[in-house]
């Protein structure tokens, strides 16, 4: 046997299966590459689905769980109210009902300023504890404005316990309210760090909330209820995103320290003037 042909032989077996397995790696390497989906930034995700967001609040931000309940009302609550006919209402005295004898005229354009700065100052004169709200909704088609309580300057939102309801007649005069009010509110833990805002909008954007063409014109935080007892509620620090589409608002509210988000209330969304 020639030792010598018997190693080239083999030389060129091990060349020949050598430039096989490279050819095969590249191969698979070079259609790893053009298979590979990137995991694209939330900043290019929202860009490709043409969402839009200005103006998201940029401070980190801390905040708490808080507990409330509902107040009870008396008769001596209201009994310097004037220039109403005021009843105490439900099982537990938890909401005051009023017919205002000479209605407030609002004038002009019913925007959301406009109402503020008409009607705040009737809210904070001639109501119970009415400093401790502030303007939150007006809904044309049912001739209301919303009025929310607050909490360490932070809106209180969705919370039948602590709200205003005023009635518009169709001259844009308002009628009447019923008033409910929390109380007793406590703080449940020590301060920790919420989500920035646009990891709300992210969780928006995951559960597909958020169409095409959209822009997020608000982002605010504020509180929502998140247990709810027979006579104590549990709320937690939430961001209220309005986003604007096709001419009409939506209302969003995102837990600021887990990401879930709550179910909008489909009477918060509104066609824009």
């Amino acid at each position: 046997m020639d030792w010598s042909k018997t190693k080239t032989m083999f030389i060129l077996v091990f060349l020949v299966l050598d430039v096989y397995l490279l050819t095969q790696f590249c191969y698979k390497y070079s259609k790893s590459k053009l298979e590979f989906i990137p995991d694209y930034s939330l900043e290019q995700r929202l860009k490709a689905d043409d969402i839009n967001y200005d103006h998201l609040p940029q401070t980190k931000e801390k905040s708490q769980f808080i507990s409330a309940n509902t107040r009870s009302f008396t008769s001596k609550d209201i009994q310097n109210l004037t220039d109403q006919k005021v009843t105490i209402n439900d099982s537990n005295n938890s909401t005051i009902s009023s017919i205002i004898k000479s209605p407030l005229a609002l004038k002009g354009k019913m925007s959301g300023d406009s109402i503020e700065r008409q009607l705040d100052p009737y809210v904070k004169t001639n109501l119970v504890d009415g400093n401790k709200y502030s303007f939150c909704n007006y809904d044309k088609n049912k001739k209301q404005i919303e009025y929310c309580e607050q909490y360490n300057f932070k809106t209180i939102y969705n919370n039948m316990s602590g709200h205003i309801i005023f009635y518009l007649n169709n001259k844009n005069q308002v009628t009447s309210y019923d008033q409910t009010l929390l109380n007793d509110i406590k703080v449940l833990n020590e301060e920790q760090d919420v989500l920035p805002a646009i990891q709300a909008v992210e969780a928006l954007h995951t559960n597909g909330m958020l169409q095409p063409n959209s822009k997020v014109t608000e982002a605010e935080l504020g509180y929502y209820t998140m247990v709810q007892l027979t006579e104590v509620q549990v709320l937690v620090p939430t961001w209220h995103l309005v986003v604007e589409h096709n001419h009409k608002q939506q209302n969003f509210f995102v837990n600021a320290f887990e990401g879930q988000v709550f179910q909008a209330d489909n009477n918060q969304n509104k066609i824009l003037e």
